[in-house]
């Protein structure tokens, strides 16, 4: 990004980042803490500070967050949701894009009080939320178009979906939303001046419309003024033109078969990974959409200069948390090598300190070791539960404090008596496999498509023996 590019070191140190105000700005995340970077904005208001770059990152302390689950950003507001599915907005708020009730600006930040949330998503001026209750939450201004009255929804307001419709993901665009619900039926509402509703129209709608014509979709994604969808055969299809005889969904073909794609709400561009590993663009020239192979390696490089796209599917991200890059990093020392020069523990069995467990360590068969290998998924004296989206692990507090620095420091910021955690965000194959390594000591792998999933899990806790696994 340029907006590293005289700090370069920074990346180095933070391991998650998200940019945002066409890559001027930038949230950075080490620790589960909250810092900003770059040029000012109404986002880093809070802090008092009104003018000038932000040199040095500046941690945001306002915040009553338990870690860092997705970060969206509008034009002038940013979204925060954390481990415990709690919301918090802050920034401008003049258009009720913060959710507490009135349009007055402040420097304060607001803590939604909506059931568990599960996924966020930021337009222009909105903000969009799905609770794990298949509630649809949407608060800010309600999309306009030219010099039509809007309607201001300065607390969060229900969209309505019918009774027998359970929603899989959200999305934003500029000024119109999508829903994807469990069946792969499209609903959308909002301005269609582009078409990019995919109506057949270019009215504008309130609530939520069907699409016909789209059946069985997998993954849909909004851009500036266009909207893309990929159904469960590989198919890909857009929505919006300049053409005003073009208002319905038409389908485009790439090379290969897509394995990813991205969008962000400020600008008509989508990047497309195919199975060959190339990167393809689809931007706005003038007012047609021209497709070109770029020389990225990645998709996260082409929007390097704009906002942090989401991406769809999100175990396509190198860091699977929407909204966030997570830096690769690279070390040069062992992170299994104990100090004063004692051999590294083996990896399925935990070392019985005198501040987490009082036990006789005189036998020769342990030698002050215990194994947990047998206790992966034991119920008996679990004290925590690990939800995945088809099964439950259960797990010890213990286990994940010793083995991994990452559920080390989770669970100290959490509350002493949280007994579960949610991580069905996560594919549960590939999740199941890293819990049963930290116990096992052995990777298992039943599939390649896990691979990199498991891989950004290494990444996540820095577990550099797991990412050579």
């Amino acid at each position: 990004w340029s907006l590293f590019k005289n700090n370069p070191e920074i990346l180095g140190y933070f391991t998650e980042v998200h940019v945002f105000n066409c890559g001027k700005s930038a949230f950075l995340i080490k620790n589960d803490k909250l810092y900003v970077y770059g040029e000012n904005n109404p986002c880093f208001q809070v802090l008092g500070l009104f003018h000038g770059l932000i040199n040095t990152p500046q941690e945001l302390r306002f915040l009553d967050h338990y870690g860092v689950q997705q970060i969206a950003t509008g034009q002038e507001h940013a979204v925060l949701l954390d481990c415990n599915h709690v919301v918090y907005c802050w920034g401008n708020n003049r258009h009720g894009q913060l959710g507490a009730g009135n349009k007055t600006v402040s420097n304060l930040s607001y803590k939604i009080n909506l059931s568990p949330i599960k996924q966020i998503s930021c337009g222009e001026f909105s903000t969009l939320a799905l609770s794990y209750e298949n509630e649809v939450w949407f608060w800010g201004r309600q999309f306009n178009q030219g010099f039509i009255v809007t309607k201001i929804m300065a607390v969060p307001t229900r969209i309505t979906v019918p009774d027998h419709v359970y929603v899989e993901s959200i999305t934003s665009g500029c000024r119109n939303v999508a829903i994807l619900d469990t069946e792969g039926t499209v609903y959308v509402w909002g301005i269609s001046s582009y078409g990019q509703l995919g109506l057949g129209h270019r009215e504008i709608y309130a609530e939520p419309k069907f699409v016909r014509l789209i059946n069985n979709c997998k993954h849909i994604i909004i851009a500036r003024n266009r909207t893309a969808l990929i159904t469960e055969s590989g198919q890909f299809y857009i929505g919006g033109s300049d053409i005003l005889s073009q208002s319905v969904f038409r389908k485009v073909c790439f090379p290969g078969t897509i394995v990813s794609i991205a969008a962000t709400w400020c600008k008509d561009l989508f990047v497309i990974k195919n199975n060959k590993g190339e990167i393809w663009k689809m931007e706005l020239d003038g007012t047609s959409l021209i497709t070109t192979k770029t020389q990225c390696k990645n998709i996260i490089e082409v929007f390097k200069d704009l906002w942090t796209p989401s991406i769809r599917p999100e175990s396509a991200s190198r860091y699977n948390k929407q909204g966030i890059i997570r830096q690769m990093q690279f070390f040069n020392h062992n992170i299994d090598r104990v100090e004063e020069g004692r051999p590294a523990q083996d990896a399925n069995q935990i070392e019985l300190t005198s501040n987490i467990l009082k036990i006789d360590s005189s036998d020769s068969k342990t030698g002050g070791y215990m194994n947990v290998s047998e206790y992966f998924n034991e119920e008996l004296c679990s004290d925590i539960t690990i939800k995945l989206s088809d099964e439950s692990i259960h797990a010890h507090k213990l286990v994940l404090c010793v083995k991994s620095k990452h559920f080390k420091s989770f669970i100290e910021k959490s509350r002493k008596d949280m007994t579960m955690v949610d991580m069905s965000n996560w594919t549960s194959r590939s999740y199941k496999a890293y819990i049963k390594y930290l116990y096992k000591g052995k990777l298992e792998i039943e599939a390649i498509e896990d691979i990199p999933e498991i891989f950004s899990l290494a990444e996540q806790d820095t577990n550099e023996k797991l990412k050579l696994e």
